[in-house]
């Protein structure tokens, strides 16, 4: 801290603050560089992000073993705000500072994470008219910078406009095409990266195995990237595993799900997590409170998305006292504080049959959103209270400015139905269109 302190004291005197005198003194620190950086006339303040980008990037190469010659896309901008990066970037250009590669580069991904469309197309502009735009990685930011903003033809002209492609550039695109709902030609892209004998690093698995998820042949697709994830060495990869993990959950193959869980020898709460929850969307609730037993034992804390799959494993199992002991787990970490959690306590306590104990986690939840009011609503109409359920929802449209969705219709109209109020479910399945703006299926009404 006396280092510091000195460093600034030394930043003050300084009659003529220049870039160098900015930049080394945002490298002593992470809080005091937030003051210098408002400080500082607006030239300087991309060249403090770069420089402290760059020596943070460069600590983070050696701690691997990497040289660090090179600054690759993705690891800029981590030290400053979006907001601030972009705002500089306007205030250095109009100047006319000319920016150096790495500050395009950041300044590109600041607007991609901020989606600012049109400063984004000025950079490009500033890029082919200084001809920076056949540089490798200021085309594959560009390339990530047009997909997060839903121009994936864009994203295309520029990576088929490259003149070679590296691992980024590749990983960028697929990435986009994923993102977009392209997730049959990222497949494809994947398929043709493999051909030109670049390997795929983790994010592109990443990129790949999301594009393939919503997929009609997904698990069959699924199936081979998993033989590619072994040939490339990434099977024991615990966020890869953990992917796969949901997404053979989400295609009914637990099996395959169990057997990547068995291959992975350094498990963390994550994979954890994905396998718990497989088997609670999977309706195997004992193997899932076997599993969150294990990850207890392993001295691995649970989070408020394991609590979320376990509690609905209680309820679908109807094992009132093991869903009291995660609940009294849930107030010992501190998890009772979020609302889905909250929400499938209410969910399992109803099943359970015990409506008081639903009743109070909600009365007991502070912030209430629509999924906890519309668990509430369906607690009351499984276990029989159609009228409360109805009352509660009167509450919520006319005292708490609730506007409902096809969810929280679905157990409205199992609160008529348990009611017998069949004139009230049909005006309630008719202001669904009428009022709400909400296209029900005939069949949510006849049952």
């Amino acid at each position: 801290m006396g280092i510091i302190s000195y460093e600034k004291k030394l930043f003050g005197a300084t009659i003529y603050r220049n870039l160098y005198s900015c930049s080394t003194t945002s490298i002593c620190t992470s809080t005091p560089v937030r003051e210098l950086f408002k400080e500082s006339p607006h030239r300087v303040k991309l060249h403090m992000c770069d420089s402290y980008s760059k020596v943070h990037h460069a600590l983070e190469q050696e701690s691997l073993g990497r040289p660090s010659e090179n600054i690759p896309y993705g690891k800029q901008a981590k030290s400053f705000n979006t907001y601030e990066t972009v705002e500089s970037f306007c205030q250095m250009n109009s100047i006319g500072t000319k920016p150096t590669k790495f500050i395009l580069c950041t300044a590109l991904n600041s607007c991609a994470k901020t989606l600012n469309w049109q400063l984004g197309l000025q950079i490009h502009a500033y890029m082919i008219h200084s001809g920076h735009d056949d540089n490798l990685f200021l085309s594959s930011a560009l390339v990530d910078f047009y997909a997060k903003c839903g121009a994936i033809m864009d994203a295309r002209k520029v990576f088929d406009e490259m003149k070679t492609h590296d691992q980024v550039s590749w990983t960028s695109f697929i990435a986009g095409l994923s993102q977009n709902g392209q997730g049959r030609d990222a497949f494809y892209m994947f398929k043709e990266m493999l051909c030109t004998q670049i390997k795929p690093n983790c994010l592109t698995y990443v990129g790949v195995i999301t594009a393939c998820a919503g997929l009609k042949e997904a698990f069959e697709l699924g199936l081979s990237l998993h033989s590619h994830v072994i040939k490339f060495g990434f099977n024991t990869n615990s966020f890869v595993g953990q992917l796969f993990n949901d997404c053979y959950a989400k295609w009914g193959s637990i099996d395959h799900a169990v057997l990547l869980f068995d291959e992975i020898h350094e498990r963390d709460a994550i994979l954890y997590n994905s396998l718990i929850s497989g088997y609670s969307q999977n309706l195997c609730g004992k193997s899932a409170l076997e599993l969150f037993m294990k990850m207890r034992n392993n001295n691995l804390s649970p989070t408020d998305y394991t609590f979320t799959s376990i509690v609905n494993a209680c309820g679908f199992l109807t094992v009132l006292f093991q869903g009291k002991k995660v609940h009294s787990l849930v107030i010992k970490i501190g998890s009772e504080r979020n609302v889905f959690v909250n929400s499938s306590l209410i969910d399992m306590y109803s099943k359970c049959g015990d409506i008081n104990g639903a009743c109070c986690i909600f009365d007991q939840t502070c912030e209430k959103n629509n999924v906890l009011w519309t668990s509430m609503i369906m607690a009351n109409a499984q276990s029989g209270r159609g009228s409360d359920a109805l009352k509660l929802f009167e509450h919520l449209l006319t005292e708490e400015g609730f506007i409902p969705d096809h969810i929280c219709f679905t157990a409205v109209l199992t609160a008529c139905n348990h009611a017998g109020l069949c004139d009230k479910g049909i005006e309630y399945f008719n202001k669904m269109r009428t009022t709400y703006g909400l296209f029900p299926d005939v069949v949510c009404l006849l049952s």
